[in-house]
């Protein structure tokens, strides 16, 4: 937790987002992960890897100076 307001009502906002993104997915898929515990984890763990995946790709193909 930060004492920044800001970054506070930032991190809400994500939160709620995420937790939202969970019950539409929940509802749409019900068999996904069934009977196995921190379903709401493993679905933000996987939702941040396929956020961050396509930007980590297009990195991965900068050119590279000498100094790097």
């Amino acid at each position: 937790m930060t004492a920044r307001w800001p970054l506070v009502i930032f991190y809400n906002i994500i939160d709620v987002s995420a937790y939202n993104a969970y019950v539409l997915w929940t509802e749409k898929h019900p068999a996904w992960n069934v009977g196995r515990l921190h379903k709401r984890r493993l679905f933000v763990e996987e939702l941040g890897k396929a956020l961050v995946q396509p930007e980590m790709m297009r990195r991965k193909t900068l050119p590279r100076t000498a100094a790097a």
